[in-house]
């Protein structure tokens, strides 16, 4: 038995092209060492001992290889973070959500004021959640239900708030759901000066982590990215402890103590100057960082048109 665990086992901690080669290593290795071992313990001859050795041979490596293949189909239990951080990458966790769930999302939104400029932009396409649908932080149950919604001003710019990007860095299900690592092509098509996010986290991370990364893709092709720092940029979403105390870097731009759960609710504002005003953006990506375990949520996004 744990003949036929051993390559399983080390498919399953490693669980991509590596882990299965070692698998595939481990299996062939045990079965060629154990068969001859018990094909010659059972030989009364030369001949039917190597006959025995090639018949054990054969079978302990379809146990081996059918326990690697059956383990790593079947490994859907709880797994360590760095076992998550391995074995999951952003490719394949770009499409975490059926369609299904973002159909319903989508019925939980509201219209986009047609007063919103262009300067707002419009998430519509890329939300994945609602703002009063709950999940889950360190400290229970919060959702952004109390969020002032439409055209809203917030540390002084503006922004069209009507739903959330919800990203989740490593593979958790939240209340039912698995949220994307990334969520990539957030349209901007404009030029500016400057971009603002409106956002927030709701998992505790060690200050001067990574949070979540903003890919800006111009429409020259070429890319700039904005890593946003917890403790700097962005903070704990949630928070049981006194909120000014809490993460006193990042800018908070709105804040509601919700008396029912006993929490004070916050969501952060970064500007980033574009180093290319000249040149238009195309697109957005968030990116979370996978190193550790966060739930970054982006409300809005909003540009300074260049001149």
């Amino acid at each position: 038995m744990m003949v036929a665990l051993a390559p399983a086992g080390a498919a399953l901690v490693l669980k991509d092209g590596l882990g299965l080669l070692a698998g595939l290593f481990l299996s062939v290795l045990c079965s060629v060492g154990i068969g001859i071992r018990f094909g010659s313990s059972f030989a009364t001859d030369r001949t039917n001992r190597a006959s025995r050795c090639v018949l054990a041979t054969a079978i302990l490596l379809i146990v081996n290889l059918s326990a690697l293949f059956i383990g790593c189909a079947c490994d859907n239990g709880p797994r360590s973070n760095e076992a998550n951080i391995i074995g999951w990458t952003h490719e394949r966790r770009r499409n975490a959500m059926s369609t299904a769930e973002l159909e319903k999302t989508a019925k939980s939104i509201r219209p986009r004021d047609p007063q919103a400029g262009l300067e707002l932009l419009d998430l519509t396409t890329n939300y994945n959640a609602a703002l009063a649908e709950s999940w889950w932080t360190e400290i229970g149950e919060a959702n952004l239900a109390a969020l002032p919604q439409g055209l809203q001003t917030f540390g002084g710019v503006r922004f069209d708030v009507r739903g959330v990007i919800r990203l989740c860095s490593q593979v958790k299900e939240d209340f039912g759901r698995k949220f994307p690592g990334r969520v990539e092509g957030i349209r901007v098509d404009a030029k500016c000066r400057q971009l603002h996010f409106l956002h927030g986290n709701f998992w505790k991370t060690t200050n001067g982590a990574e949070v979540v990364r903003y890919i800006v893709h111009y429409a020259d092709g070429t890319t700039a990215e904005v890593p946003l720092v917890y403790g700097r940029d962005v903070g704990l979403s949630a928070c049981t402890n006194r909120p000014d105390v809490e993460n006193p870097g990042a800018r908070v731009a709105w804040s509601c103590f919700d008396a029912r759960r006993g929490h004070t609710q916050r969501l952060f504002l970064t500007s980033w100057r574009n180093v290319k005003p000249e040149v238009a953006i195309a697109t957005l990506d968030a990116v979370s960082n996978h190193r550790v375990f966060v739930t970054p949520v982006l409300v809005a996004a909003s540009i300074e048109p260049a001149d």
